[in-house]
């Protein structure tokens, strides 16, 4: 019987060894800078993650980048993270190992409580969730509370997100964000509520870290103009999409590019992803396929 995934697994690791990520990243990477996100990798990939992309780039805080101190290096890297999940505090050790300062975009609403992530929800399956991301957010939410119960405010018996505990025990390794208050698809809200989510965000968080607030990355990477005019009105210096490419000087910039790691434990895969060569990888399987 063929084994589909050995296939796929080698097809990586020759695709990375072929020469072209290495190329893309001189050619296209050298002077300009990466960002990329995860949202709840293991430690242990994470350690593996941190040990191959420290030989390969400079690894530099975000907020060194908004603040043009690092344009002499070559190959910058910034690490960031969405939503806040509480497991994101097992990485703790890891950061400290590797003496490294990444951002976190916390979801305001959730922290120190045990609301859960609506896009998290047991029995929610990726078509359903991918139909609850095109619908009106009054819908979405209607369409929540009828096939699970769920609302933004109600409490479980465990916690999905960071609490303030765990928040301050990472500060000196961690630039925390904003990531809106609820986690809803922006450009599907009112604009009150679109106001509100990213506005109230910025507050909730300045209030509870002590700290300035100053980013924000858009929830399920969307937007529409609505959403940056309420950002710039708000005070962020920056927005972070989920838009693929690579950034150049942030004074430039107010929408900042990311590459999404999808959580890999592959670091063959990573090496892949981090250059953006994975997106020409995923073009010729598909081809194949079809």
């Amino acid at each position: 019987m063929i084994n589909f995934r050995s296939i796929k697994n080698l097809s990586i690791k020759l695709f990375r060894y072929s020469g072209l990520p290495a190329l893309v990243r001189f050619l296209f990477q050298r002077k300009k800078v990466t960002i990329i996100y995860y949202h709840n990798i293991t430690p242990d990939a994470f350690d593996n993650h941190i040990a191959f992309l420290k030989k390969r780039y400079s690894i530099i805080s975000l907020q060194d980048y908004l603040a043009n101190r690092t344009s002499h290096l070559k190959y910058r890297l910034i690490i960031t993270f969405d939503d806040g999940h509480a497991g994101n505090y097992n990485l703790l050790p890891v950061l400290q190992k590797h003496n490294i300062q990444i951002t976190i975009f916390l979801t305001s609403g959730l922290i120190d409580t045990k609301r859960h992530f609506w896009f998290l929800l047991k029995g929610l399956d990726q078509t359903t969730k991918a139909k609850l991301k095109t619908i009106g957010d009054t819908e979405r939410l209607d369409q929540l509370m009828k096939m699970f119960d769920f609302s933004d405010t109600k409490e479980y018996s465990t916690a999905e997100a960071l609490g303030m505990n765990q928040i301050n025990a990472m500060k000196r390794f961690v630039d925390f964000q904003s990531h809106s208050v609820t986690h809803p698809c922006l450009p599907l809200c009112s604009d009150e509520k679109s106001e509100t989510e990213i506005k109230v965000s910025k507050f909730q968080l300045e209030e509870l870290l002590g700290t300035q607030i100053n980013s924000l990355a858009l929830p399920n990477g969307d937007y529409s103009k609505r959403e940056f005019a309420i950002c710039m009105d708000a005070g962020y210096k920056c927005v972070l999409t989920a838009d693929f490419g690579f950034n150049t000087n942030a004074n430039n910039n107010f929408i900042l590019k990311r590459i999404s790691t999808n959580d890999t434990k592959n670091i063959h895969e990573l090496a892949l992803r981090v250059t953006g060569v994975w997106r020409g990888f995923k073009n010729i399987r598909n081809s194949i396929k079809r």
